[in-house]
């Protein structure tokens, strides 16, 4: 399970890095809200409830700011 936490991780860092080099492309900011929501799976079945919940709130930020996106 950590290994996996840690890879879903490392995919939403390098997301976010992405996104921060190319602000006008928004395929690197849904791709962060999705490697989140992936996180949020994964903390909910280890029962990490509080780093769940963050994980959430980056997923909808994320989602806010990429108006391409999802709107979950």
């Amino acid at each position: 399970v950590a290994r996996e936490l840690a890879s879903v991780l490392a995919e939403a860092r390098a997301a976010l890095e992405r996104a921060g080099e190319t602000p006008d492309d928004d395929a690197p900011l849904a791709a962060f809200a999705e490697a989140m929501h992936s996180a949020r799976g994964v903390l909910r079945v280890i029962e990490i409830y509080g780093a769940a919940l963050l994980a959430e709130e980056m997923e909808q930020a994320a989602r806010a700011l990429a108006p391409t996106g999802d709107p979950r």
